[in-house]
C-alpha cells in the first residue's frame, strides 16, 4: 500500500509530494519505514541540493550523537557533562571517528581523544 502511495506521490508537484511522503513515512512501522526510505533514496545517493545535504547531515549527526552517548553510558557508566558537551558540539567527521573507537577504547577519554 505504501509503495502505491509512493508511486502516486511521485506524480504530484514537489510541495505536495514532500508532504505526502512525510505523512506516509510517519505512519509506517519501524520495520517498514527503512524499506520504503530505501526506495525513495537509494543507498549511496548523494544529495544535490544544499538544503537536502544540510538536513541529511544534521540527521546523521543527531543519530550518531544519540548512539555514541548510549554506548558510552552502557560501557563506562554516566557520561560526564564535559564529554556530553563535546559530543553535542562535534561535527559529523569527528563523531564518525569516535563511533569507530567506542567499542575498542578503554575509557571515555580514549574515545574522545584527538585523532593522530
Amino acid at each position: 500500500m505504501a509503495r502505491t502511495a509512493l508511486d502516486v506521490a511521485g506524480h504530484l508537484d514537489e510541495a505536495r509530494s514532500t508532504l505526502y511522503l512525510d505523512v506516509i513515512l510517519s505512519v509506517l512501522s519501524e520495520y517498514a519505514r527503512p524499506i520504503l526510505e530505501e526506495l525513495i533514496v537509494p543507498a549511496g545517493y548523494t544529495y544535490k541540493s544544499e538544503f537536502a545535504r544540510k538536513y541529511y547531515q544534521e540527521g546523521q549527526e543527531a543519530t550518531l550523537r544519540k548512539v555514541l552517548l548510549r554506548i558510552l553510558d552502557q560501557r563506562f557508566g554516566d557520561v560526564p557533562a564535559t564529554a556530553a558537551q563535546r559530543i553535542a558540539a562535534a561535527e559529523l567527521e569527528i563523531l564518525e571517528g569516535w563511533v569507530d573507537r567506542v567499542l575498542v577504547a578503554d575509557s571515555i577519554d580514549a574515545v574522545l581523544a584527538p585523532s593522530s
